[in-house]
């Protein structure tokens, strides 16, 4: 975008949306604040109505504390143009010529603006006011991976000035430590590092985690959640009764909300000892076997670049310093699922 339109974005668009969240918080009295501690930051969330509450926060319950004395190291404002009855189009908060029938985002690392068309969703973030606004139009049109996956964007713009980093990757482990599930979509993250749930091994992530580099590399919970394919889903039949969204369209994953069923098994951090980088292979055995970092480099770089973002520099610092340390192999994920936590937990016990 030129110039122009992002000083537009950074100032007005920000006074707007600010204006409408107190706008929407007068159809209640008051805003409901929930508190959670993530990878050592504060964040409130603060909804104008309860409308979102219940769409928006299962994904978070592992890290839920109660209302915190503390200043929040970042508040997101949350409202819904159905329970606040504010319908306004948002057409109306951007400059003359913008085209929103695609949705777009921009920023320039401290302020993040991402309009999402599909689902009427408007994302804006000003980490030099450690504020964020978060914008639904019907909180029934929440995608299941908005809510099993919610503020990626927020959360990102947080952590990053922590050295931190959030990364597309699943990660599942044992009391001697973790993996780290890496590729695109499709490789079979979400099968493995559900199977290993499904087994009884420690899960973190089968989708997003929080990276530090620092001390040694570790990857923290973000969200209580997975997501399977169908196909998927057949093979991991214990996951059916949990299916939050039934109903779901064609080509949409299925949704699991784990930590009311799985809690005793959701763990805050895990140590990476090794960099796993499944392949779905057709064949009936899982294996492991010894590949390259360069190949690692090539799994993870292109998968956070398209959902995470994480293009600057020192993103790419952070994932070619864990591959300098750590394993990397190639997991080929056989069609019979037990095999996959199996061979990882041996992987982890040095047998």
């Amino acid at each position: 975008m030129e110039r122009d339109s992002q000083k537009h974005l950074s100032g007005t668009l920000l006074a707007e949306t600010h204006e409408l969240f107190q706008q929407a918080t007068k159809s209640s009295g008051a805003p409901t604040n929930r508190d959670y501690i993530v990878g050592g930051s504060h964040i409130r969330l603060q909804f104008a109505t309860t409308a979102l509450i219940p769409h928006l926060t299962p994904a978070l319950a592992h890290l839920a504390r109660p209302t915190l004395a503390s200043t929040p190291d970042l508040t997101i404002c949350l409202w819904d143009s159905v329970s606040s009855r504010l319908r306004v189009a948002p057409s109306s908060w951007f400059p003359a010529g913008f085209s929103l029938a695609q949705g777009f985002s921009a920023g320039d690392g401290t302020f993040t603006v991402v309009f999402n068309a599909a689902t009427d969703t408007l994302s804006v973030l000003d980490m030099s006011r450690r504020l964020g606004f978060y914008w639904v139009a019907d909180p029934d049109r929440l995608s299941a991976a908005e809510r099993g996956s919610p503020f990626v964007l927020f959360l990102q713009g947080l952590v990053c000035v922590r050295g931190q980093q959030v990364l597309h990757a699943g990660v599942v482990g044992t009391p001697e430590g973790g993996v780290l599930l890496a590729g695109g979509g499709g490789a079979g993250k979400s099968t493995s590092a559900l199977a290993c749930l499904a087994a009884g091994m420690k899960y973190v992530s089968d989708d997003y985690c929080l990276f530090s580099p620092l001390p040694s590399p570790q990857a923290s919970s973000l969200f209580s959640s997975g997501k399977l394919t169908d196909d998927s889903l057949r093979l991991l039949p214990v996951f059916l009764p949990h299916v939050r969204n039934p109903e779901r369209e064609a080509g949409e994953k299925a949704l699991f909300l784990l930590h009311d069923v799985w809690k005793g098994q959701i763990v805050g951090h895990l140590p990476i000892h090794a960099v796993l980088l499944p392949c779905v292979t057709g064949r009936r055995d899982t294996r492991l076997q010894p590949t390259s970092a360069t190949a690692g480099v090539k799994a993870l770089i292109p998968s956070n670049i398209f959902q995470v973002a994480a293009v600057a520099p020192a993103a790419f610092r952070m994932i070619g310093a864990l591959l300098r340390r750590v394993a990397c192999y190639r997991l080929e994920v056989g069609t019979e699922v037990e095999q996959i936590p199996r061979v990882i937990r041996a992987f982890l016990s040095g047998t």
